[in-house]
Formats: structure tokens, sequence, C-alpha cells
């Protein structure tokens, strides 16, 4: 599980600038972080990043 430390901190990341299918993903990679899952994380992270490279997000359809 996450220190509370470590779940404050902040990235220059907004959820908001990925598609339908990475924000999903994504939701559910902070869930198996948290619930102390890793091997989980390490394929939803794995995944995650397949989709974000293939999937076209946002309103210009490209990541910021």
């Amino acid at each position: 599980m996450l220190t509370p430390a470590l779940e404050s901190l902040q990235l220059d990341f907004d959820p908001d600038d990925l598609g339908p299918h990475a924000a999903a993903l994504f939701a559910e990679l902070c869930r198996a972080v948290r619930a102390g899952m890793p091997l989980s994380a390490l394929l939803l992270a794995a995944t995650l990043g397949d989709v974000v490279a293939h999937e076209e997000a946002g309103q210009a359809g490209h990541i910021v």
C-alpha cells in the first residue's frame, strides 16, 4: 500500500488528457496500487502504456 507521503505526490498529469479506455485503465491501476497488488499494477501500467500509444485522446487526438 502507498504511504500517505507517496500518495500526496502530484505529477504534472491530468487524467482528462486520456482517452476513455486509457482513463479506465488508469483508474484501475490506481486501485491496484492502493490495494498493494504490485503484479496487477505492473501489468496494468504496461497495458496503459500500450493503450496510450495507440488510442486517440483529448480534443486534438494527442496526449499533451
